[in-house]
């Protein structure tokens, strides 16, 4: 089963990925083409699997959770878990 997940603010999203540096150089640390981040900048995408907003989340370092909405909490608690361990 794949599970998707929503942009929590695309704003955010936005100043975060300008402010780590290019869409191409996040693609890339990320493992995602450049095109894919680029329709979740302009909002043409509005949803990423959780583990693709794990490593988005990941590589702008952002805590997970913060930029995109998880809505299935028995899904939520293993993804933060993980991420509070790996810090």
């Amino acid at each position: 089963m794949t599970v998707s997940v929503r942009v929590r603010s695309l704003p955010a999203l936005l100043e975060r990925t300008q402010a780590a540096g290019s869409q191409r150089q996040l693609a890339n640390a990320v493992g995602i083409s450049p095109t894919a981040i680029n329709l979740l900048i302009q909002g043409k995408r509005s949803t990423v699997r959780v583990d693709t907003a794990a490593g988005i989340e990941d590589a702008l370092g952002v805590p997970r959770g913060s930029l995109f909405v998880f809505t299935d909490l028995a899904l939520v608690a293993p993804y933060a878990r993980e991420g509070a361990d790996a810090a």
